[in-house]
């Protein structure tokens, strides 16, 4: 692949994955929003509340991961 058409794919995966980190964000405001008041004492409630805001934090960490291991193309 020639290294402007390589670049022209690293880029849109960082944009993508940076997109994707957004909604991990998402996914754990969302969880601490039903963990907490949404929940009103509801302890089944607020675990699925935690298992949201777990599920979020993992596909953070993921997102992340996989950004810094994406090659960026060097042209000279």
């Amino acid at each position: 692949m020639p290294t402007t058409e390589r670049s022209k794919v690293d880029t849109a995966t960082v944009a993508s994955t940076i997109v994707n980190a957004g909604l991990d964000i998402g996914y754990i405001v969302v969880g601490l929003a039903v963990a907490g008041p949404v929940a009103n004492g509801d302890p089944f409630v607020a675990g699925n509340g935690w298992g949201i805001v777990l599920q979020g934090a993992f596909l953070l960490g993921f997102d992340a991961w996989h950004a810094r291991r994406v090659p960026i193309a060097v042209t000279a």
